[in-house]
């Protein structure tokens, strides 16, 4: 609808003068917008938290992308990580995107969902290489006995 669309252009506008004009590194301070009076992410992160907050809202998303990018790039094929890690970064850029337009990361339905899925990718970036370790650790024992408990003639 282009009236919703003109009406969420004037609010962002209207908040991000608010901030140019008077505190533009810090700006406001958390819950300084109420959920729904802006619908944009990115303008609500710049008008609570400022320049300096949006930055880093910013870094930390470049940071989430890349490093979903390249733990996708590792896992091997066709296992469960790849498609976790293939997925989560695919639902990452979604998010990204969605924000322009919502509070996706600020609102109930969608964050928590988003905290959840991103603390499991922490999990797996961070551990992948300990559990890969493991698995073929497993799989050699496993071999071994397999080759005592069932010699080839």
């Amino acid at each position: 609808d282009p009236a919703s669309w003109a009406a969420r252009v004037y609010a962002w506008e209207t908040a991000a003068s608010r901030v140019l004009s008077s505190n533009l590194i810090l700006g406001f301070g958390t819950g300084s917008v109420q959920l729904g009076d802006i619908d944009s992410e990115y303008i609500r992160v710049f008008v609570d938290n400022g320049a300096l907050g949006l930055w880093f809202f910013a870094w930390i998303l470049i940071r989430l992308v890349k490093r979903a990018n390249g733990l996708y790039d590792v896992m091997p094929h066709g296992s469960f990580e790849k498609g976790f890690a293939g997925g989560y970064w695919i639902s990452l850029l979604a998010m990204i995107s969605h924000a322009i337009a919502a509070t996706s990361f600020a609102s109930i339905r969608t964050m928590e969902t988003f905290m959840v899925l991103t603390g499991l990718f922490a999990a797996l970036h961070h551990r992948w290489k300990d559990w890969a370790q493991e698995a073929g650790e497993s799989s050699a024992v496993h071999v071994e006995s397999a080759a005592v408990l069932n010699p080839r003639p």
